[in-house]
C-alpha cells in the first residue's frame, strides 16, 4: 500500500458503517409500526368482545323493557347503529392510550383513530379502525406522506343467547 491510498480504508468503512446505521433505524421504525398495529388490532378485538356480550344485555333488557327500548339502552343502540365513533372509541380507550399512540407517531392520537366504518348488523359486530401514521427514518421526518393502515375485526353479536349451542 501506498502512502497516499492510506486513508481510503477508513473514508470506506465510514461510508459503509453510516449506511448500515440508516438501514438499522429504519427497521426499526418498521418494527414499531407492527407492533403499534398489534396492539391496535388487541385494543379493538376486545372492544369487539365487549360489545358482544353488552348485545346480549342490551337485547335483553329491551325486552323486558315495558314499552320497548329507554333510558341507556336507546342511547348505546343509537351509538352502535348510528355513532359507532362514539361508541367504540371509548372502549378501545381502555387498553390503548393517547400518549402511547402519539409516541407512536399516529397522527391526531386517539381522535386520529376513527371508527366511522364500524357498523352492527343482522347480528354481527365489526370494528374497523382507519389511521395515519408518521413515518420517521430514526429521527429524520421523512417528506412522504403518512402511512394509512385500515384494520377491522368481526365477531358475533350475543343476542340474547339464541344461537347454537356446543354440542360435545
Amino acid at each position: 500500500m501506498r502512502r497516499s491510498e492510506g486513508g481510503y480504508i477508513i473514508v470506506e468503512t465510514m461510508g459503509t458503517f453510516i449506511l448500515f446505521v440508516f438501514l438499522t433505524v429504519s427497521i426499526l421504525s418498521l418494527v414499531n409500526i407492527a407492533a403499534l398495529r398489534a396492539k391496535i388490532h388487541h385494543a379493538i378485538t376486545q372492544a369487539a368482545a365487549t360489545l358482544s356480550v353488552y348485545s346480549y344485555v342490551l337485547e335483553a333488557d329491551i325486552a323486558a323493557a315495558p314499552a320497548g327500548i329507554d333510558g341507556f339502552s336507546s342511547e348505546l343502540i343509537s351509538a352502535l347503529l348510528y355513532d359507532a365513533d362514539s361508541a367504540v372509541k371509548p372502549l378501545v380507550g381502555r387498553y390503548i392510550d393517547d400518549i402511547y399512540l402519539k409516541k407512536m407517531n399516529v397522527c391526531g392520537g386517539m381522535n386520529g383513530l376513527d371508527f366511522d366504518s364500524s357498523v352492527y348488523y343482522g347480528g354481527d359486530i365489526t370494528i374497523a379502525v382507519s389511521y395515519k401514521v408518521a413515518y420517521s427514518f430514526g429521527a429524520l421526518p421523512l417528506p412522504f406522506p403518512a402511512l394509512s393502515v385500515t384494520q377491522s375485526v368481526k365477531t358475533r353479536s350475543w343476542a340474547n343467547g339464541k344461537g347454537e349451542r356446543y354440542k360435545p
